[in-house]
């Protein structure tokens, strides 16, 4: 049977986490892990995990032109074999098409009214 790594029990897991307030990656660095790995146990564990949200980091930011060349020129690459697209082999439905059109009138209707 092999020994049990640190990250294995829940109130190593609680203690670092919730009572020293470390965050995923500074548990996984001290215990010489993968942050992915620690989440993986606390979800296991049923520990709950303080709220965060990826995209608010750069909310609000505008991109300089050189990044933004950048991001097309890779979406470019990434689009120019037409069997790359995520929409390939896929159609709409009739009621996603629907509730596209009703979008789309009325947005045209409220450029119309300004």
């Amino acid at each position: 049977m092999r020994p049990r790594k640190p990250w294995h029990y829940k109130e190593i897991l609680e203690g670092m986490y919730l009572e020293q307030n470390l965050t995923l990656r500074q548990i996984a660095q001290i215990l010489d892990t993968t942050a992915s790995n620690i989440l993986y146990w606390m979800k296991k564990f049923s520990i709950d995990t303080r709220e965060f949200d990826i995209g608010c980091v750069h909310k609000g930011k505008a991109l300089s032109e050189s990044q933004k060349q950048y991001l097309s020129d890779l979406a470019r690459k990434r689009f120019a074999d037409p069997g790359n697209h995520p929409m390939t082999g896929h159609k709409h439905s009739e009621e996603s098409k629907r509730q596209m059109s009703e979008t789309k009138k009325r947005k045209r209707q409220e450029q119309e009214d300004k």
